[in-house]
């Protein structure tokens, strides 16, 4: 039992054997997924934000090239049980208090050991360019994929089209 999002990892996975193909070095840090890793690419499995946030930096201290395409919740749960959680009698709610996980893209893309090339994903659902815009922007990345998710579409897919933001302005049907 968690709180998570729809994402299957497909894209990361698709990214990663591209690069692979490419002739890079690959390092994917992915966490739980139902997909078997490209050949020859070094897995490094996390289960958390934070777990993550540690593997990316470790991977891209030196690297040329890091994608954030992981689809990481922007909260976890505060306080983790340690046993299950009871249904009360009465009580139709249950209240979660929600803390904040590590900006990982922002971190590296900001960070000392930035690599050369940074690339974010924008997974939006209202004022999608806008919003893809404000991101590359604050994160200090050089491009941002957009991805319209909104009404469910995307997750899972096997195919996709996005719009691909340049720090020069330019933008790039993908």
């Amino acid at each position: 039992r968690y709180i998570s999002n729809y994402s299957s990892g497909k894209m990361g996975y698709a990214l990663a054997n591209v690069a692979k193909n490419l002739g890079a070095e690959v390092q994917l840090v992915s966490g739980p997924v139902a997909l078997p890793p490209p050949a020859d690419v070094n897995l490094i499995a996390v289960k958390s934000a934070e777990e993550m946030m540690q593997a990316v930096k470790q991977a891209c201290n030196g690297a040329d090239l890091f994608i954030a395409a992981a689809a990481v919740a922007d909260y976890r749960v505060a306080d983790r049980a340690t046993e299950k959680i009871k249904k009360r009698d009465g009580s139709d709610e249950l209240l979660l208090k929600l803390t904040k996980n590590p900006d990982i893209l922002a971190t590296i893309a900001k960070g000392p050991t930035r690599p050369t090339l940074c690339v974010g994903f924008a997974a939006e659902t209202n004022d999608i360019e806008e919003n893809a815009k404000s991101k590359l922007q604050r994160k200090n990345v050089d491009m941002i994929c957009l991805n319209d998710v909104s009404g469910g579409k995307v997750f899972g897919a096997a195919d996709n089209e996005m719009l691909l933001f340049k720090r020069d302005g330019s933008i790039t049907p993908i």
